[in-house]
């Protein structure tokens, strides 16, 4: 029976523990991870990268690593007829997949690698909130920008807490769900006259939202969380006016990397059998 090669290669402790699950059914090794830094020899079925692939478009991203691996070379080690996964492909690794005729697939642009992320990030933003504020849930008014899966999630979670959540969010559809879920939702023309009501703002909309005028309007001593990958607010207004201001994305790495490998191992796993990688 024939066992599949996979390399693991950087990433952060995710990746540590979806090479634990891997090894369950394959032949996993580790490059570019603490204390596995021995460069591969060979060539693999697999090679599974981290998430983001890369910060730079040039390396791997490999932040448990005082070298650097180049995406060419990450390329190099996949067999004719294996298979490179990563999160967030960027268009550089893209092309050289395609120049080498090496078949590839961002698991983070898949619908069920979304859903199964959306629980531990809201559970980390939901901790951070309550470690951040001054005062207990129940009770509090809380803002959530967006309504997609995690904040959707997190708006549940706020809600069994017994706090009063407002969603803000330029969709009527998702004001529309966000009403029959027993949430408040307001569209951003009315978010001006309403942010002196919150103590507690988490932003997951990957665009500035939150402007001078908002701000200006905050109540003091609110505490801004910010999830999307890109900031929704104006943070030299935010500084401006003494908004704390918590920088809390790429949640599941912190907050529960166990389950994140997980959930990375299994979509890696989901694929492979899919392209007949087996």
């Amino acid at each position: 029976m024939y066992i599949m090669k996979i390399l693991v290669l950087g990433g952060d402790k995710r990746c540590i523990y979806a090479a634990g699950e891997l090894a369950r059914t394959a032949q996993v090794d580790m490059f570019a991870l603490a204390g596995h830094n021995a460069r591969p020899a060979g060539k693999y079925d697999c090679v599974l990268l981290g998430l983001p692939c890369s910060r730079d478009n040039v390396t791997v991203n490999a932040p448990m690593y005082d070298r650097t691996v180049t995406l060419e070379e990450a390329v190099g080690f996949v067999r004719g007829g294996g298979m490179l996964l990563g999160g967030m492909l960027c268009p550089s690794l893209l092309r050289l997949c395609d120049e080498k005729g090496v078949r590839c697939e961002d698991y983070y642009r898949r619908e069920s690698f979304i859903l199964k992320n959306a629980v531990p990030s809201a559970e980390g933003a939901l901790a951070v909130g309550i470690n951040s504020t001054e005062g207990q849930i129940m009770g509090a008014e809380v803002l959530i920008t967006g309504y997609g899966r995690i904040a959707s999630l997190l708006a549940k979670y706020l809600s069994a807490l017994c706090a009063n959540v407002t969603v803000v969010c330029r969709s009527e559809e998702q004001r529309t769900k966000a009403l029959i879920n027993g949430l408040k939702a307001i569209d951003f023309p009315q978010l001006g006259g309403e942010m002196k009501r919150f103590s507690l703002v988490y932003n997951t909309v990957p665009a500035e939202v939150i402007g001078g005028y908002e701000i200006s309007n905050a109540k003091k001593g609110a505490v801004y969380v910010e999830l999307a990958s890109s900031s929704g607010i104006d943070l030299a207004e935010a500084n401006r006016y003494g908004l704390a201001v918590i920088n809390a994305q790429g949640l599941p790495a912190k907050t529960a990397p166990q389950t994140a490998g997980r959930i990375i191992a299994e979509e890696a796993e989901s694929i492979l059998k899919s392209m007949n990688i087996e």
